[in-house]
Protein backbone atom coordinates (compact mmCIF):
# COMPACT_ATOMS: atom_id res chain seq x y z
CA UNK A 1 0.00 0.00 0.00
CA UNK A 2 2.73 2.47 0.96
CA UNK A 3 4.30 1.83 -2.27
CA UNK A 4 1.10 2.68 -4.18
CA UNK A 5 1.15 6.07 -2.47
CA UNK A 6 3.78 6.39 -3.14
CA UNK A 7 3.66 6.14 -6.92
CA UNK A 8 0.24 8.15 -6.93
CA UNK A 9 2.42 11.12 -5.34
CA UNK A 10 4.95 10.57 -7.60
CA UNK A 11 2.52 10.73 -10.58
CA UNK A 12 1.18 13.75 -9.45
CA UNK A 13 4.52 15.59 -8.85
CA UNK A 14 5.33 14.82 -12.17
CA UNK A 15 2.05 16.04 -13.14
CA UNK A 16 2.21 19.22 -11.79
CA UNK A 17 5.99 19.73 -13.12
CA UNK A 18 4.84 19.76 -16.79
CA UNK A 19 2.43 21.96 -15.92
CA UNK A 20 4.54 24.57 -13.90
CA UNK A 21 7.03 23.87 -17.09
CA UNK A 22 4.44 24.38 -19.68
CA UNK A 23 3.10 27.76 -17.77
CA UNK A 24 6.65 28.99 -16.98
CA UNK A 25 7.08 28.51 -21.03
CA UNK A 26 4.07 30.15 -21.64
CA UNK A 27 5.05 33.82 -19.65
CA UNK A 28 8.42 33.45 -21.54
CA UNK A 29 6.63 33.51 -24.72
CA UNK A 30 3.94 35.69 -23.70
CA UNK A 31 6.56 38.40 -22.56
CA UNK A 32 9.05 38.01 -25.88
CA UNK A 33 5.28 39.18 -27.70
CA UNK A 34 4.83 41.61 -25.71
CA UNK A 35 7.94 43.53 -25.54
CA UNK A 36 8.42 42.92 -29.88
CA UNK A 37 4.47 44.37 -29.83
CA UNK A 38 5.95 47.64 -27.31
CA UNK A 39 9.28 47.74 -29.74
CA UNK A 40 6.89 47.89 -32.57
CA UNK A 41 4.57 50.52 -31.48
CA UNK A 42 6.58 52.72 -30.00
CA UNK A 43 8.78 52.53 -33.62
CA UNK A 44 5.07 53.32 -35.31
CA UNK A 45 4.44 56.13 -33.03
CA UNK A 46 7.53 57.82 -33.68
CA UNK A 47 7.75 56.94 -37.49
CA UNK A 48 4.10 58.65 -37.51
CA UNK A 49 4.92 61.33 -35.83
CA UNK A 50 7.77 62.30 -38.17
CA UNK A 51 5.62 61.35 -40.99
CA UNK A 52 3.13 63.66 -40.30
CA UNK A 53 5.83 66.57 -39.41
CA UNK A 54 7.76 66.04 -43.58
CA UNK A 55 4.41 65.66 -44.79
CA UNK A 56 3.01 69.13 -43.14
CA UNK A 57 6.17 71.03 -44.58
CA UNK A 58 5.49 70.05 -48.36
CA UNK A 59 3.95 72.59 -50.24
CA UNK A 60 4.38 70.47 -53.88
CA UNK A 61 1.35 67.78 -54.16
CA UNK A 62 4.17 66.13 -56.41
CA UNK A 63 6.79 65.95 -53.45
CA UNK A 64 3.60 65.41 -51.46
CA UNK A 65 2.64 61.88 -53.13
CA UNK A 66 6.07 60.94 -53.55
CA UNK A 67 7.00 60.86 -50.10
CA UNK A 68 3.38 59.40 -49.15
CA UNK A 69 4.88 56.14 -51.23
CA UNK A 70 8.09 56.34 -50.19
CA UNK A 71 6.65 56.15 -46.21
CA UNK A 72 4.07 53.53 -47.63
CA UNK A 73 7.31 51.10 -48.23
CA UNK A 74 8.57 52.16 -44.68
CA UNK A 75 5.95 50.94 -43.31
CA UNK A 76 5.44 48.43 -45.42
CA UNK A 77 9.07 46.83 -44.77
CA UNK A 78 8.64 47.50 -40.98
CA UNK A 79 5.75 45.05 -40.85
CA UNK A 80 7.32 42.57 -42.62
CA UNK A 81 10.22 42.91 -39.87
CA UNK A 82 7.23 42.66 -37.29
CA UNK A 83 6.43 39.37 -38.63
CA UNK A 84 9.16 37.94 -39.22
CA UNK A 85 10.50 38.57 -35.62
CA UNK A 86 7.50 37.48 -34.36
CA UNK A 87 7.28 34.10 -36.47
CA UNK A 88 10.63 33.35 -35.15
CA UNK A 89 9.70 33.94 -31.48
CA UNK A 90 6.67 31.48 -32.03
CA UNK A 91 9.09 29.07 -34.52
CA UNK A 92 11.35 29.16 -30.99
CA UNK A 93 8.41 28.51 -29.03
CA UNK A 94 7.31 25.67 -31.06
CA UNK A 95 10.64 24.17 -30.22
CA UNK A 96 10.44 24.97 -26.92
CA UNK A 97 7.01 23.33 -26.58
CA UNK A 98 8.16 20.25 -28.61
CA UNK A 99 11.05 19.63 -26.43
CA UNK A 100 8.70 20.19 -23.10
CA UNK A 101 5.81 17.82 -24.87
CA UNK A 102 8.44 15.13 -25.30
CA UNK A 103 9.97 14.96 -22.34
CA UNK A 104 6.52 14.99 -20.36
CA UNK A 105 5.42 11.95 -22.23
CA UNK A 106 9.00 10.21 -21.58
CA UNK A 107 7.89 10.59 -18.27
CA UNK A 108 4.27 9.36 -18.80
CA UNK A 109 5.58 6.62 -20.15
CA UNK A 110 8.17 5.05 -17.36
CA UNK A 111 5.19 6.25 -14.71
CA UNK A 112 2.77 3.89 -16.73
CA UNK A 113 5.43 1.36 -16.63
CA UNK A 114 5.90 1.62 -12.76
CA UNK A 115 2.23 1.43 -12.51
CA UNK A 116 1.41 -1.44 -14.39
CA UNK A 117 4.75 -3.39 -12.52
CA UNK A 118 3.24 -1.90 -9.31
CA UNK A 119 -0.08 -3.47 -10.14
CA UNK A 120 1.26 -6.52 -11.18
CA UNK A 121 3.34 -7.17 -7.84
CA UNK A 122 0.55 -5.86 -5.79
CA UNK A 123 -2.11 -8.41 -7.55
CA UNK A 124 0.69 -10.87 -6.87
CA UNK A 125 0.87 -9.95 -3.65
CA UNK A 126 -2.49 -9.98 -3.01
CA UNK A 127 -3.37 -13.46 -4.94
CA UNK A 128 -0.38 -15.32 -2.41
CA UNK A 129 -2.47 -13.94 0.34
CA UNK A 130 -5.81 -14.64 -0.16
CA UNK A 131 -4.37 -18.30 -0.82
CA UNK A 132 -2.21 -18.60 2.11
CA UNK A 133 -5.64 -17.61 3.67
CA UNK A 134 -7.27 -20.13 1.68
CA UNK A 135 -5.05 -22.85 2.88
CA UNK A 136 -5.05 -22.05 6.32
CA UNK A 137 -9.01 -21.98 6.21
CA UNK A 138 -9.02 -25.14 4.39
CA UNK A 139 -6.46 -26.85 6.58
CA UNK A 140 -8.23 -25.41 9.71
CA UNK A 141 -11.35 -26.57 8.13
CA UNK A 142 -10.32 -30.58 7.82
CA UNK A 143 -8.54 -30.33 11.46
CA UNK A 144 -11.85 -29.30 12.86
CA UNK A 145 -13.46 -32.11 10.88
CA UNK A 146 -10.80 -34.81 12.27
CA UNK A 147 -11.36 -33.53 15.88
CA UNK A 148 -15.22 -33.73 15.73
Amino acid sequence: MKQLIELNNKLTNDGLAVLKSFGELNVKATEAFVAQQKEATEKLAATAKQNAEKLSAVKDPKVFLELQSEMLQDSMAAAMDFWKTASSTAESNSAAYKKLSDESLKTAKSNLEEVVKTAKETAETATAEVKKATETATASVKKAAKAA
